[in-house]
């Protein structure tokens, strides 16, 4: 087999191979804390209670291949591997990430907006933890804790992530309104129909990805999105044009019969 250098693969071929070896690497990292932690301080949990603590995560499984399958048109295969392995992805890596696409104009699944989502998202990650080396210093040295921990600070915090994608939501919402409310009503409708099902609205991401394609598909078949006025105006151009010939044709035999 051609022995090919990493240096003459291609930015996606790069990508993958070392995205795959440091998620690897960073699941190793992550398993081997725990059990080192217990071979110190010879503390193991029993079998029962790891079958109670898999049991209360099986949700957040489902939720992160959802993640996987949502997220990764919108912010390309780099950011993707970087986000999932510094976590927190729906709060704060794709807001980051879209904002900045947003903000340069440019498109996801794309070379420019790939490369964009992956610096927004490597920034958001240093910015990351550098706030938390921050908090801790803070919590340690001052009384911030008690601050942080009273009802009206929880209350507040509890407004900062619908505060965040409603500002996201605006900006493709104004894109196009009529493609956007589908999909808001049909959640809505959802939320007051079914409360408790607030506790996996992640999972439901891509049904209404699917939803929300399938009503796009029949408003553009129907010409709610303006396709009717776009052909017609294009066959209008072309009958003009077909028009002008035709009459530039009869002046020039008008004339050859003249002369």
């Amino acid at each position: 087999m051609k022995n090919i250098s990493r240096k003459n693969k291609s930015y996606s071929e790069n990508t993958h191979f070392y995205g795959r070896i440091w998620s690897i690497v960073s699941v190793v990292m992550m398993m081997v804390f725990p059990i080192v932690a217990g071979i110190v301080f010879d503390a193991w949990p029993t079998a029962s209670a790891i079958g109670i603590g898999i049991m209360g995560i099986l949700i957040y499984w489902a939720a992160g291949a959802v993640e996987f399958i949502s997220y990764t048109p919108l912010l390309g295969a780099t950011s993707i591997y970087l986000g999932f392995v510094t976590g927190n992805l729906s709060n704060l890596k794709v807001p980051c990430a879209l904002s900045c696409i947003d903000a340069e104009n440019a498109k996801s699944n794309t070379d420019e907006g790939d490369i964009i989502a992956t610096v927004s998202t490597a920034v958001s990650s240093i910015v990351t933890i550098l706030v938390i080396i921050i908090g801790v210093i803070l919590i340690a040295a001052t009384p911030l804790a008690d601050l942080l921990t009273k009802p009206a600070a929880q209350k507040a915090a509890d407004y900062l992530l619908p505060a965040l994608f409603g500002a996201l939501a605006v900006v493709y919402v104004s894109r196009n309104p009529k493609i956007a409310f589908p999909p808001v009503i049909l959640m809505v409708a959802l939320c007051i129909a079914i409360p408790k099902i607030e506790s996996i609205i992640s999972i439901l991401v891509p049904f209404v990805a699917i939803f929300t394609v399938g009503v796009a598909r029949i408003m553009y078949k129907k010409g709610w999105l303006g396709k009717n006025e776009s052909e017609k105006t294009a066959v209008d151009v072309e009958t003009n044009n077909v028009a002008l010939d035709t009459e530039d044709t009869d002046k020039f035999i008008d004339e050859l019969d003249n002369k």
